[in-house]
């Protein structure tokens, strides 16, 4: 089920990919950065992107659907610091960083982790 905004559209669904195979790879890639990936037509670092983008635009949209209206600082406060996904991608962020894949290390400076949460790296073992 497509979680729909506010004007009927949704940013959902663009990889083309069930949101349970991309939270299956997600999971998978935090112990092996070389797990099979759900389309073999990308490079490894823009499937792994294209997965967190796509959870993102599901959380987000769900949390826009909501009453009320949360700032953008909020919705990552949210995102990142209480749900299992916030985990997930910092958990996705330490591997990528330890990898030797120099690309994937890019992207945890502030790729997958944005600049505003980049705290929560520190918090990882608690």
């Amino acid at each position: 089920m497509a979680v729909k905004e506010q004007n009927g559209r949704t940013t959902l669904g663009f990889s083309g990919i069930n949101l349970d195979k991309l939270s299956e790879y997600l999971v998978s890639f935090i112990s092996d950065p070389d797990t099979t990936q759900p389309r073999l037509d990308l490079p490894r670092h823009q499937m792994l992107k294209l997965a967190i983008d796509e959870h993102r635009a599901y959380f987000y949209e769900a949390a826009s659907a909501q009453p009320g209206s949360a700032s953008d600082v909020e919705l990552a406060d949210w995102f990142y610091g209480q749900t299992t996904i916030g985990k997930i991608l910092l958990a996705i962020n330490e591997t990528c960083n330890k990898t030797d894949d120099d690309v994937l290390k890019m992207m945890s400076n502030h790729r997958i982790i944005p600049t505003h949460q980049q705290h929560l790296k520190s918090n990882l073992d608690n």
